[in-house]
């Protein structure tokens, strides 16, 4: 069995594709972070609930920059699969607890 090393032109490739990756991953953030604006807003009292609820909306966006960069690697390849389902799930997760947010804070 032999082991191969990358060559440069992998290398230059995932370099092209790393601001695009950073740009795509402060875009999802800052519209989260808009939205998430917005809604509080509108919330009237807080409870234990949106207190957490609040708390996996942070964790869902802390963690969008590592599916974005792994799909951003692998979506030209063979492996690109299980990059596209990592962060389909994550922006499914966001989603979820934007609205759960959303539902706590007005009607706790």
């Amino acid at each position: 069995m032999r082991w191969s090393v990358c060559n440069s032109a992998d290398v230059v490739d995932y370099r092209r594709q790393a601001p695009f990756n950073r740009k795509h991953s402060f875009g999802i953030i800052l519209i989260t972070w808009v939205n998430h604006h917005a809604a509080l807003k509108l919330v009237y009292k807080s409870s234990a609930s949106f207190i957490y609820a609040n708390g996996f909306l942070l964790l869902s966006v802390v963690l969008i920059p590592f599916p974005t960069a792994l799909l951003g690697a692998f979506l030209l390849t063979d492996y690109a699969a299980p990059a596209v389902v990592l962060y389909t799930s994550s922006m499914e997760y966001r989603a979820t607890m934007t609205s759960r947010a959303v539902e706590k804070g007005l009607y706790p």
